[in-house]
């Protein structure tokens, strides 16, 4: 399966509020072709049901990709 990096960009907070990186979090909601997962060896493959601004600013957030054509 093919890991892909998050990009900060896609993801930044426009509203204006000084919000610190860590406490800035995204929930995931659904999914297609594959999930988001922590880009660490203690995650075991499990999907992400939330993440930080904290952690796309750390690279920690992938998404792997299931492998089937779309």
């Amino acid at each position: 399966n093919l890991l892909l990096p998050l990009f900060l960009s896609l993801f930044s907070s426009r509203d204006g509020l000084d919000t610190a990186p860590e406490a800035l979090s995204f929930r995931v909601l659904s999914s297609s072709g594959g999930r988001l997962e922590l880009n660490e060896s203690s995650n075991n493959g499990e999907s992400l049901t939330s993440f930080t601004q904290q952690d796309l600013h750390d690279a920690r957030v992938v998404f792997r990709h299931d492998g089937e054509p779309r």
